[in-house]
């Protein structure tokens, strides 16, 4: 019976690993890591909500999950193929299509290109960060969208997803299609 809801980032690693070992490729510990963020991200930007509970570490390598990552680094136990949703597998299987393909250097190359990792990766430190307070600058960053600072737009998180948010402009209303009389 397919899950609605995944507790635990080991659950997408297991995916992860699967589709791996499916294919016969072997993951990097950074590929998987990666990996595992892209799929947060991907999942955040297209339904509004994380698809794990987890926060990340920005470091030199792109993100990290600390648990996984310590779990990864010892060696992974066996674990399940889990059965997702439609919705959440989708999601997966589009993030495997589009970074699987990648090396490593590859793969870090495009992490540490998106706005959210030059944002947030000081140098020789590891920061915590929310994947909440990224989305903005990774939809920016996948979408390709270069904005200038003067016509800026913002993303905001609404009920049906993200939101692009614009300033508001006041509508012009010229003198002759004002309907007033002027009093003397």
């Amino acid at each position: 019976m397919p899950r609605k809801s995944i507790t635990s980032t080991l659950d997408v690693i297991g995916w992860f690993c699967s589709k791996a070992s499916q294919n016969r490729r072997k993951l990097s510990p950074c590929q998987l890591q990666n990996m595992l963020f892209l799929a947060q991200m991907h999942h955040l930007s297209k339904h509004g909500r994380v698809l794990m509970p987890t926060m990340f570490v920005c470091y030199n390598q792109g993100f990290y999950e600390p648990t996984t990552n310590i779990i990864i680094n010892c060696g992974l136990p066996l674990l399940d193929n889990p059965v997702f949703e439609q919705e959440t597998s989708m999601i997966l299987e589009s993030v495997w299509q589009k970074y699987s393909s990648l090396t490593e250097k590859e793969l870090l190359t495009f992490i540490t290109s998106l706005g959210c990792w030059t944002q947030f990766y000081h140098h020789s430190e590891e920061t915590i960060v929310n994947p909440i307070d990224m989305i903005a600058s990774f939809i920016s960053s996948i979408s390709g969208n270069k904005m200038s600072s003067a016509s800026k737009t913002k993303i905001r998180l609404s009920q049906n997803g993200p939101v692009q948010v614009s300033p508001w402009h006041p509508r012009k209303i010229n003198n002759s299609s004002a309907n007033y009389k002027k009093e003397g």
